[in-house]
């Protein structure tokens, strides 16, 4: 029997505002991993097991060239034939697992999530696409079921205060979609393990967080479920998830609610304030600046009818955020979300709102890795290959995506207080100005020119590609400039 149901019930009001509350303090300098590849690459890498420590060398130093060029190809990140070779036969060995590349980077990840008194742990499932590795065998389908490839589910954690500090991968495992046997009966297709199971075994896989310390699940529609809620329950973890289903519900926690349904009953709340809302540009979606309703309110969630293994109902909170004035050919905005954290004024509304506007850093996060370090490109025939090389680009894509958000945590920070010092005086010398009059806002927009940013004035801000390929231009420069420097000589 489940009772009460979610972590947050276990905490008074007056807890929930010195542990999650809206005035929390925290560090919002972001971490940039902008050191030098090779020093990245033996943070990340140099303490994995691969069975001999001459992988554990070898899988630093592929990272490194992976880091230093991200989106080449496997040969031309080596440099040579011989360093090519070794690449593959290390991806090719059995003891360097997917699991066992990211065990470092994991563990990390986990250890400074721990010290945090808050941690938003953004959840989401993408897909990669190897249709035209026509010869590997093993792949899953994907889409519409004619391509083939690998389903990826990537744990961000993110600190929440200000924009958002990436702290890394909590979690991330790559599965096949196992096609339907031919012949199947209705039976043994409801016995067989729902794909919807997974969001569910992640947060039992990432675990509870240190006592004292708060760590909320944010998902979209795909969590929500039952089992993904009662695995939260179960773990003393929260949860924000963009609601889905329309539920059998009541309103309130009080037995003898009447009964509704959860999307109508939500759209007839008041709203109880405003917020705006940057919106990013995306296909088909201009970026504006939206005004959005908030309303909120307690619900009670029933069960589906054939859930056995659930039959208590579940106490939550939901959240309806909505856009009322659209601007003509847009495509109105609106978020349902369930919590498992008690909201008891609008505040609260507000900061759940804002914790999930924060989902979108795991969607650039995979576009980082598919675009950035173009995972889906790699030329590898076998799985096991492709899985390694998937694991270790993925810790790459961190490193880009932090590069990304470097100047939105402290834009107007000293450049020379928040960037490597070298790198800021080498490309101010570049440009023939001082080092000590660039904040770090300034410092990235000239980082993004070197990579071919314009910097016009309709052109906003440069996004992630351009910022990487300028600082890889800038990372050449500084390497020369360091080269240029006259060694100095010993005495005696």
């Amino acid at each position: 029997m489940w009772g009460w149901f979610g972590g947050g019930a276990a905490y008074g009001w007056a807890a929930w505002r010195r542990v999650v509350g809206v005035r929390v303090k925290e560090d919002t300098v972001s971490p940039t991993n902008l050191e030098s590849p090779e020093v990245w690459a033996a943070q990340q890498f140099g303490a994995v097991e691969l069975g001999d420590r001459r992988r554990t060398r070898r899988v630093v130093r592929v990272a490194a060239q992976m880091a230093r060029h991200p989106s080449a190809s496997l040969p031309a990140q080596a440099g040579t034939w011989a360093a090519t070779k070794a690449g593959y036969r290390l991806l090719a060995e059995g003891d360097v697992s997917f699991e066992a590349l990211q065990a470092q980077h994991l563990g990390q990840t986990r250890a400074e999530a721990g010290q945090r008194p808050q941690l938003l742990l953004i959840q989401d499932t993408s897909e990669l696409d190897f249709t035209d590795r026509r010869t590997v065998d093993g792949l899953g389908p994907i889409g519409n079921g004619r391509g083939r490839g690998f389903l990826l589910h990537s744990t961000l954690a993110v600190a929440p205060a200000g924009v958002g500090t990436v702290l890394g991968l909590a979690d991330q495992t790559l599965f096949f979609r196992r096609p339907a046997p031919t012949g199947e009966t209705r039976r043994a297709r409801q016995r067989r393990p729902r794909e919807s199971e997974i969001w569910a075994q992640r947060v039992a896989a990432i675990g509870a967080p240190p006592p004292g310390k708060c760590w909320i699940h944010v998902t979209d529609r795909g969590a929500d479920d039952f089992g993904f809620f009662a695995a939260c329950a179960a773990t003393g973890v929260e949860f924000v998830t963009r609601a889905y289903q329309d539920r059998r519900m009541a309103g309130g926690h009080t037995a003898g609610a009447a009964e509704d349904h959860l999307l109508v009953w939500a759209r007839h709340l008041p709203a109880a304030g405003q917020t705006e809302l940057e919106i990013r540009a995306r296909p088909q979606r201009r970026p504006r600046r939206a005004v959005l309703h908030v309303a909120c309110g307690a619900v009670m969630l029933f069960p589906p009818w054939l859930d056995r293994e659930h039959s208590e109902p579940l106490r939550v909170w939901l959240v309806r955020v909505w856009e009322a004035a659209t601007p003509t050919g847009e495509e109105p905005i609106e978020w349902l979300l369930l919590t498992s954290v008690p909201i008891p004024d609008l505040a609260m509304a507000l900061e759940i709102a804002r914790w999930y506007s924060l989902r979108w850093l795991v969607e650039e996060y995979h576009k980082c890795l598919k675009t950035g370090c173009a995972v889906e490109t790699r030329q590898l025939e076998a799985p096991l290959r492709l899985a390694a090389c998937t694991a270790v680009l993925a810790v790459v894509a961190v490193r880009l995506l932090q590069l990304k958000l470097a100047a939105r945590a402290a834009p107007q920070s000293p450049a020379l207080e928040a960037a490597p010092v070298d790198h800021v005086r080498v490309l101010a010398a570049y440009r023939g100005v001082r080092a000590e009059d660039w904040s770090l806002y300034q410092f990235w927009r000239e980082v993004a020119k070197l990579g071919g940013f314009l910097a016009r004035k309709g052109d906003g801000e440069p996004g992630w590609q351009t910022l990487w390929r300028g600082w890889h231009e800038l990372d050449l420069m500084t390497i020369g400039a360091n080269l240029a420097r006259p060694k100095a000589k010993n005495c005696g």
